[in-house]
């Protein structure tokens, strides 16, 4: 009997712990033309909890009730003023709706060579006979938000011209991704560089290099340690029945514990952040700056 009490105590503790969340949902939207701001980030940054909004800009965050009420939601979008909201002050059987600004974003005077352009290639640009391959964005969570890539290093200032990766095998029917270029500080992702959000696809399970043409998005890098990662926003798998792979992207590895880049990747929106010193097919064409802000490249 005894036993039985103690099981039905742990039942309805269960129960309880399942019960005791909050669910908000609302709209990220355009605070001028009032239109969706697709893939917004929505969460707690110190928590490393939280989500993206989809395509119009609607989201939905489950929240453990012992959350503390006094932590801030942050609603954050490339190119718009970052927006907070006190959980306390969220009322969840209301639509939350968050409208954001546009933030003008000054890009520092740069100069390219003339003349004759110098391309420079970083990261690594061969396939290689690597017997172990690195899966991203697995089948049995597909989780929006996943985000993975590496940390490189550029010896000059220079203007991105072009992406590379290799998809070794790709279990997805189709996806859509976002780029990211960060500033580094000690081998982890900073803060974002540029003001425009860059999207591509890959559908039919594409396989081989993904080439990605950035020549007109202005994307500068100064000198030193910077991080590329992908990002999922929304995706499908190709046989969402199927029981025979856990696969999403497998990409090719190499690990070498004297790698001069690393991987990094996190599960979800505002996660925390991963990394393993491997190399991955995963590089960059760039051009090199002459000058920046007046100041010789270094």
């Amino acid at each position: 009997m005894r036993f039985l009490y103690s099981s039905i105590l742990v039942l309805v503790c269960c129960v309880q712990s399942v019960s005791a969340q909050t669910v908000i949902r609302g709209r990220v939207y355009d605070s001028l033309d009032q239109s969706g701001l697709p893939y917004a980030t929505v969460g707690i940054a110190e928590k490393h909890f939280g989500t993206l909004s989809d395509a119009d800009g609607n989201f939905s965050l489950t929240i453990a009730d012992t959350l503390p009420r006094t932590d801030t939601l942050t609603f954050s979008y490339l190119g718009y003023e970052v927006e907070k909201r006190c959980i306390a002050d969220i009322d969840s059987s209301q639509e939350c709706l968050v409208g954001m600004r546009q933030q003008p974003y000054q890009i520092e005077e740069v100069t390219i060579h003339s003349g004759k352009v110098r391309h420079v290639k970083i990261g690594r640009r061969r396939i290689g006979n690597d017997w172990f391959s690195t899966c991203f964005f697995y089948k049995n969570r597909l989780e929006t938000g996943e985000e993975c890539g590496v940390v490189l290093n550029s010896r000059y200032d220079c203007q991105v011209e072009r992406l590379s990766f290799f998809v070794k095998r790709n279990f997805l029917q189709h996806a859509k991704f976002r780029l990211t270029f960060y500033t580094a500080e000690k081998g982890w992702p900073k803060s974002v560089l540029g003001d425009r959000d860059f999207h591509f696809d890959l559908s039919d399970g594409y396989e081989g290099w993904v080439d990605l043409d950035l020549s007109d998005c202005g994307v500068y890098l100064k000198s030193g340690d910077f991080a590329v990662t992908i990002t999922l926003l929304e995706g499908k798998h190709s046989t969402p029945d199927s029981k025979s792979h856990l696969g999403g992207l497998e990409l090719p590895m190499s690990i070498s514990l004297l790698s001069r880049y690393t991987v990094i990747s996190r599960e979800h929106a505002m996660g925390q952040w991963v990394k393993d010193k491997m190399t991955i097919p995963f590089y960059l064409e760039t051009a090199v700056v002459k000058s920046w802000s007046g100041d010789s490249a270094k």
